[in-house]
């Protein structure tokens, strides 16, 4: 019966603020995160695409982007240059291509067609789907189809080297396609230099004319009809080459601050690694993903992965500049959001992300402690509570429930999320929490206020306070024998959704109930509420 009433409450509520609308259409609606497959470069604009139609673009060498979306229900799996023109694959359906640097883009129908990957080879275009290659002409019309057999695996990929086409055609095998003399062969891997064929290889690429692949863990090299073992890495990462060089990047989590950490080797000839980047990290990031490393010219690298992860370096992977990654953990918390540009999360493990430009970038703070992850009220937000404030663009409050009086209980960032700052307020004192109790803190036009429960066993109520400079808190009083669900401030007035209980009554000789006794739906001026 409760929950009918509280969902009465807020379609009632809802109805009154939006009277007339639609609520949809009070909003722009626009893709937060995504997962990043792969970047491509003309020599004007840098685009990184991924998941759900979602690119960003750089025309100033990564230091500025914006979004481009296609259509939400596609991925963007593979992109290639045709002179300054972008060309790339979508999952299913369409081949799309700019002409104006990544700016605005054209739909080819292909309809019925899976795709994987594009390549452009000798002014030729080649796509692969499900059953065959097709070879494009530089306007986009088809000239040729190469049927292709996949077989053990669901897998799709392919390289071309030299006039011929290589692509996995099942466990421990390549299959060899010659577009001169239009003959194809399977090579079993097993009997030109690898031991095992039960491994399917993937994440084909080519350098320094040989056929580069990975089976599980390990970076193997085709040429010349021999197979060789490349280099057995620490970690699997993500390949890739350039200069006749291979390189591998991956990264570490380190346990004792549960950070993540990235990794940039250089694979040299005697199957060992040199890892070129000596810095650990600047920022606050965790649970790093990566899906593809590239390079753009002999000194610049961009690396994309899940979660709008984005890192740059400028001096062939010496330094790393973090450029985007929103990852928030499994209790997200709360975004809070200043302008159509300006926001910022406060998410589980005080972790606070920020974006400047309306969603397109996300960084997390550059300061971190190992405790944010391990202590459980910075990280079961639901059971402990928290509540956050976005004062401006610079300053935002996040608030902790405390453990005991003397601990930490308040976050504050005072230049936009870059760093952080831990507070103890002593007169908001420890609390023992019970059911789902919820603390909250709001703006009104010109001030600031902050509530929370209390259970000092066996009362319980909400206290209520006015913050003023500097994280100073002004008591104002209490309401009791409640639990707030829901408080904020609209048209000059405090609206509140509260479950109202009875004083507590005795069980036993330690033990009380609360009963529960009904659902309230206030919208009140702030001096009636606070009885005064």
């Amino acid at each position: 019966m409760k929950k009918i009433i509280i969902s009465i409450l807020f379609i009632f509520c809802i109805n009154t603020l939006f009277a007339g609308n639609l609520l949809l259409d009070q909003f722009d609606i626009s893709r937060v995160t995504t997962n990043y497959n792969g970047s491509c470069f003309n020599g004007n604009s840098i685009l990184v695409y991924g998941d759900a139609g979602v690119m960003v673009r750089s025309t100033d060498k990564g230091n500025s982007w914006h979004k481009i979306n296609l259509s939400d229900e596609y991925k963007i799996v593979s992109m290639t240059c045709v002179n300054k023109d972008f060309v790339g694959v979508l999952n299913r359906d369409f081949i799309v291509r700019s002409i104006d640097n990544g700016e605005n883009w054209q739909y080819n129908s292909y309809p019925n067609k899976s795709f994987f990957k594009i390549l452009l080879y000798e002014n030729n275009l080649y796509c692969m789907t499900e059953n065959s290659i097709i070879i494009l002409n530089t306007a986009l019309e088809m000239t040729n189809e190469i049927p292709i057999e996949v077989k053990d695996s669901n897998y799709y990929d392919f390289e071309i080297l030299l006039n011929k086409i290589y692509y996995p055609s099942g466990k421990g095998k390549l299959t060899e396609y010659n577009l001169i003399s239009k003959e194809s062969k399977e090579i079993d891997l097993a009997n030109i230099g690898l031991s095992d064929a039960s491994i399917l290889p993937t994440n084909l690429f080519v350098e320094n004319s040989k056929l580069y692949f990975s089976q599980k863990y390990q970076l193997c090299s085709y040429q010349n009809n021999s197979a060789s073992l490349v280099f057995k890495p620490i970690k699997n990462g993500v390949y890739c080459g350039n200069n006749n060089e291979i390189f591998e990047l991956y990264n570490v989590t380190f346990n004792s601050d549960n950070i993540d950490s990235l990794y940039f080797v250089k694979i040299n000839t005697n199957q060992t690694s040199t890892r070129i980047n000596q810095n650990i990290n600047d920022r606050y990031v965790t649970y790093m993903n990566f899906t593809n490393v590239n390079f753009l010219s002999k000194d610049t690298i961009i690396a994309v992965g899940k979660n709008n992860l984005i890192y740059m370096s400028n001096n062939r992977g010496k330094n790393w500049n973090l450029i985007s990654h929103y990852n928030p953990a499994k209790e997200p918390g709360s975004i809070q959001r200043y302008d159509n540009d300006y926001g910022i999360l406060v998410s589980q493990g005080i972790k606070f992300i920020k974006t400047t430009d309306g969603g397109t970038t996300w960084l997390p703070q550059e300061n971190y402690y190992k405790y944010f992850t391990k202590e459980s009220r910075f990280n079961d937000l639901y059971n402990y509570g928290s509540s956050f404030l976005n004062i401006d663009k610079n300053k935002t409050y996040a608030y902790y429930n405390p453990s005991y009086q003397g601990d930490t209980n308040f976050v504050i960032t005072n230049n936009g999320g870059n760093t952080i700052n831990l507070k103890n307020i002593n007169n908001i004192i420890g609390i023992s929490k019970r059911e789902n109790q919820k603390s909250f803190m709001f703006n009104t036009h010109s001030e600031s206020y902050f509530s929370y429960p209390c259970n000092l066993y066996p009362w319980y109520f909400h206290k209520l306070f006015k913050i003023n400079e500097d994280l100073h808190f002004e008591y104002l009083g209490y309401i009791d024998s409640v639990n707030l669900d829901f408080l904020d401030y609209y048209d000059d007035k405090f609206i509140s959704v509260a479950t109202n209980f009875r004083y507590p009554r005795k069980t036993g000789e330690f033990a009380y109930e609360f009963d529960s006794t009904y659902i309230s739906f206030y919208i009140k001026r702030w001096c009636k509420i606070m009885g005064m």
